[in-house]
């Protein structure tokens, strides 16, 4: 038994009522238009309403009955199915025609029908593709041709602080900043000839503030190619622009202090590669420092230099502090005598990343101090070793320093006597003599000979003393003095003056220079120690050729004239310097002394001291402390030095103008009322362990400057010693670390707000991409269905109605396919697309060469019958995904073989070149190629550059390839001319990296 639904009976009764009301008018119109004449006038208009609204078997039912009722009641005979041959063939045309009609009808109502379906399915997926933009995190608008405001989504209100309502309708000029409106104008132009924008621009919110922001627009066009308006998406940057502006200025400031500072600073990286220099490397080296940057340390510092450094390079980043001091041969620097400190940088979880390198040229110090130290040993060994006694005193009698020769005389140790006086050491009246000898050369402020005596071993000694005033660095008054034991001389004169042979043997003896001379300057006799000293001989002197009074230098002669007339009247002169001139042309400086020879008037013997080590000792010592007082005055860094005391003695001229005091202010424990009260403690108990344990010490505390405000130094203090190990004290440098306090206090902040703001992003990006899955699924799910239904009844109504439709409408059937298969096509190549951005990557070593022979054969089929000249050129090995970079190579031998199709012969090449990094592969043809003025639209989504009706295509495929390679670390362009062929480049690194 059949079951008819109340749907198919509605359908079949109104088949039924269409096939009766036209009965009845062709039965009511017969007598005025004769309908009987045509008897299936009104039935066909019946079958079309019946398959229109029930679709075919109502059709064919309103067809059966239209030919059952026309043919008993309109054809001849009447009420009679009975029918001629002519009415029959009438009869059969109607029922094919009926047939055919309702068979049209059915399909264009299940077309109707699935439309409706597929326009609700469309609307539904607009609704959420609504959604999804309302709750991007990006603001959205569209604007008309005007540029006028037609939609906006609520993170464009929220960015802007106006609300939707407000904003539409109006100017997105009212939006932008005053500044950049007219340029803002342009811009809109460009866009209104199709050109897609990103840029960068200021919004206005509308209390006033400015934002930047991110800007990336797109045309609106017609299928006309009529400009319509624009989509914007805008992303607000401020905030990252503002750090971005904090960061770089801190980066300067560091770059300032870095370079302001008399130290060479570098960071080497784990595998001993430079990754900064500041401007003293660039001073020591004559090469800009990022040019270094990368560059291992051997090809930089030389060989020679590297493994010198080695080891502490080793220990450095094995996570140990390394300081040393050396001589360093550099490959472009020379040698310099470096002091160091390698500081190991770590990583949070504890691994070596790399080291700070702090590097000092000390070679001038270091200089100064073997000059000074040479200096000194030449001082010490001539006063050891001179026949005269040297002392010096402070103004209270007590002994300073004298040399061994004291020693051996008096059998008395240095150790025993420094710090005490003559009282401590020698009889009461021997020492009551020399006080009071001293005293008066103290209170004539000038240099005074006496002949003094001396009990020992209870015998007279005479003692020819020199004695002369001075002055320490300080200011101190001292005495010096120089002794000759005179007491054989005085023997002789008193008992054995006229006594040759001792007056010859004194002058044979060489200690000093001796000659006997009159005033007019004729040397007499000289002994061999003045012939030495001034580079004569005796037969020379024989010859008559010696005048003291030639040798003499014309400024020295108004004192020799002095010392004449003193000699006139007293006998003797106070010893006195000057110089000789030497045979050789150069100057000696002398000590000379001289007296009357007995029963003569102008007869002398002069007493000639070689002061020449002295003297070069002095100005050594002089120019050492003299250099060191200017380096440290003009020395950007605060230095001092202390004693043995623990009190500091000295503070440089930087030191004095950052605190704004004097050096009698600062002296001893005075620095320490400039440190902060926080600090003070911790700053002395610092300073206390390192001085007892005489270890290197630094320490950060704040220091009051001039105008009141604490400034936070970094001081490093550093033990002094004697070459023989004797602790001096130490010497200290600070340096102003306030800003870099600030800037790491400042970059702590920004790094925890960039911490949290990535956080925030990453969970909003991750959101996104989850809605863009369930977006790219349901474009998936409800595009392809509605076009999987259309081709397929497109198919079916062509294999029906072929033969009974006309050529136009065959036409518009094949069209209808065509369109379908390629909107499939494309939704394809859009889910392809968007799916390689988050593909995982597989890398591997791949042959090219055989990669681009199996895409090649690809093509046989459809390049069968054309004439195409391949060439190959041998390709290297590279890293990458195999899928992926078959389908680079697809897309760019599918695009030369589509463009090529033209010629006669096609050219195809494929080659490849390299550089130190990468390689780069090339894809040549010589097809219809393109200008060049639109190259940048060749990577892009749609864009095409020839019509489809010329080539056939989505416009994904090079988007695809500039995907791939981008995230193969690589980059993609062409170059091409009109007509005259194009090549396509891609790069690929040398070293792949994993990019997520």
């Amino acid at each position: 038994m059949v079951t008819l639904t109340r749907s198919q009976m509605q359908r079949y009764g109104v088949a039924v009522l269409a096939v009766a009301l036209a009965l009845l008018l062709m039965l009511w119109l017969n007598p005025w238009v004769a309908t009987i004449r045509a008897p299936y006038l009104l039935f066909f208009s019946a079958v079309m309403v019946s398959g229109w609204y029930g679709g075919l078997g109502s059709g064919l039912l309103a067809t059966g009955l239209s030919a059952l009722l026309s043919s008993y009641f309109l054809q001849q005979p009447s009420y009679t199915l009975m029918l001629d041959f002519a009415s029959s063939v009438r009869l059969s045309l109607f029922v094919l025609e009926g047939v055919l009609i309702s068979v049209l009808s059915g399909a264009l109502r299940t077309s109707n029908q699935q439309l409706k379906v597929s326009l609700l399915k469309l609307q539904s997926s607009e609704e959420r593709y609504r959604r999804l933009i309302d709750t991007a995190s990006e603001g959205i608008w569209t604007t008309d041709e005007r540029g006028r405001i037609e939609y906006a989504n609520q993170q464009m209100s929220e960015i802007l602080g106006y609300s939707v309502a407000e904003m539409l309708d109006r100017s997105v000029l009212d939006f932008l900043d005053k500044g950049i409106r007219s340029e803002a104008k342009s811009m809109f132009e460009r866009r209104k000839q199709g050109m897609k924008q990103q840029i960068d621009l200021r919004l206005r919110r509308k209390d006033g503030l400015e934002r930047s922001a991110i800007v990336s627009s797109n045309p609106i066009v017609s299928e006309t190619g009529e400009f319509l308006g624009t989509l914007a998406m805008i992303t607000d940057v401020s905030d990252r622009v503002a750090a971005e502006e904090a960061l770089r200025q801190r980066e300067k400031n560091l770059r300032l202090i870095t370079n302001s500072v008399p130290v060479l600073i570098s960071y080497v990286d784990s595998e001993q590669c430079y990754r900064f220099n500041n401007r003293l490397y660039e001073e020591w080296f004559r090469q800009p420092a990022t040019e270094v940057y990368g560059k291992h340390l051997q090809e930089i510092l030389g060989k020679s230099a590297y493994e010198q450094l080695l080891p502490y390079i080793e220990a450095a980043l094995s996570g140990e502090k390394v300081t040393f001091e050396s001589q360093i041969p550099y490959k472009d620097a020379g040698v310099r005598y470096v002091s160091a400190t390698y500081v190991p940088q770590f990583d949070d979880q504890g691994n070596v990343e790399g080291f700070v390198a702090l590097v000092s040229d000390i070679s001038d110090r270091k200089q100064a101090e073997e000059a000074l130290q040479e200096s000194q040993e030449l001082f010490q060994s001539f006063m050891d070793h001179s026949p005269t006694t040297a002392f010096i005193k402070d103004e209270e009698g007590r002994y300073l320093f004298f040399n061994h020769t004291v020693e051996r005389n008096f059998d008395i140790k240095l150790v025993d006597c420094i710090g005490k006086t003559d009282f401590d050491i020698l009889p009461a009246k021997t020492a009551h003599q020399l006080r009071e000898n001293d005293k008066a050369v103290l209170a004539a402020d000038k240099p005074i000979e006496y002949l003094e005596t001396v009990e020992q071993d209870g015998k007279q000694q005479y003692w020819m003393s020199f004695k002369f005033p001075l002055k320490d660095r300080s200011g101190r008054r001292l005495l010096a003095g120089m002794s000759v034991n005179v007491t054989e001389r005085k023997r002789l004169e008193d008992e054995l003056r006229d006594s040759e042979a001792r007056v010859r043997r004194l002058v044979d003896s060489n200690m000093i220079g001796i000659i006997f001379a009159d005033f007019s300057g004729k040397i007499a006799e000289a002994n061999d120690a003045f012939l030495e000293l001034l580079g004569y001989t005796q037969e020379e002197l024989l010859a008559g050729q010696l005048n003291w009074l030639e040798m003499t230098p014309s400024n020295y002669l108004p004192g020799d004239e002095r010392a004449i007339e003193e000699i006139k009247r007293t006998g003797v002169c106070t010893p006195f310097e000057k110089e000789y001139i030497h045979k050789d042309g150069s100057h000696v400086p002398v000590l000379v002394g001289i007296a009357r020879l007995q029963d003569s008037q102008d007869e002398c013997v002069c007493f000639i001291l070689d002061l020449s080590d002295r003297k070069q000792a002095i100005k050594a010592l002089r120019e050492s402390e003299e250099r060191f007082r200017h380096m440290a005055d003009t020395a950007p860094v605060l230095i001092w030095m202390s004693g043995t005391d623990k009190l500091c003695n000295y503070f440089n001229k930087s030191w004095l103008d950052f605190t704004g005091r004097t050096l009698e202010q600062e002296l001893g424990n005075g620095w320490t009322q400039g440190v902060h009260p926080d600090d003070f403690q911790y700053c002395v108990d610092t300073y206390t362990t390192a001085f007892d344990a005489r270890q290197e010490f630094r320490m950060e505390y704040r220091l009051k400057r001039f105008d009141g405000k604490y400034r936070w130094v970094l001081d490093t203090g550093i033990p002094r010693f004697t070459p023989d190990g004797q602790f001096l004290g130490y010497i200290g440098s600070c340096i102003d670390i306030s800003d870099r306090k600030q800037a790491e206090a400042e970059i702590r902040q920004f790094n925890e707000k960039l911490e949290k703001r990535v956080i925030e992003r990453t969970a909003q990006l991750e959101a996104a991409n989850q809605e863009l899955e369930s977006f790219s699924y349901s474009v998936s799910h409800d595009l392809r269905a509605p076009l999987r239904h259309i081709s397929g009844f497109v198919d079916l109504l062509h294999k029906r109605a072929s033969a009974t439709l006309d050529e136009t409408s065959l036409r518009y059937l094949k069209t209808i396919a065509e369109t379908t298969k390629q909107a499939g096509t494309l939704i394809d190549n859009l889910l392809s697309f968007s799916r390689m951005g988050r593909t995982e990557m597989r890398y591997t070593t791949l042959n090219l060469n055989q990669l681009v022979c199996e895409v090649k054969r690809d093509f046989e089929l459809e390049t069968n019958g054309r004439a195409i000249n391949w060439r190959i050129e041998e390709l290297p090995q590279v890293q990458g995904d195999p899928s992926m970079l078959r389908l680079v190579v697809y897309n760019l031998l599918e695009n030369a073989v589509k463009y090529t199709q033209i010629r006669d012969r096609a050219e195809i090449k494929i080659g490849s070149t390299e550089n130190e990094s990468e390689f780069v592969f090339f894809v040549r043809d010589n097809g219809v190629g393109f200008d060049m003025r639109y190259v940048h639209k060749l990577f892009g989504v749609f864009q095409r550059l020839h019509s489809e009706q010329e080539f056939k295509g989505t416009g994904i495929g090079l988007a695809n390839v500039r995907r791939i390679i981008h995230r193969h670390g690589g980059r993609t362009w062409a170059e091409g001319t009109v007509e005259g062929g194009a090549t396509f480049y891609f790069s690929l690194p040398k070293e792949s990296a994993m990019i997520k």
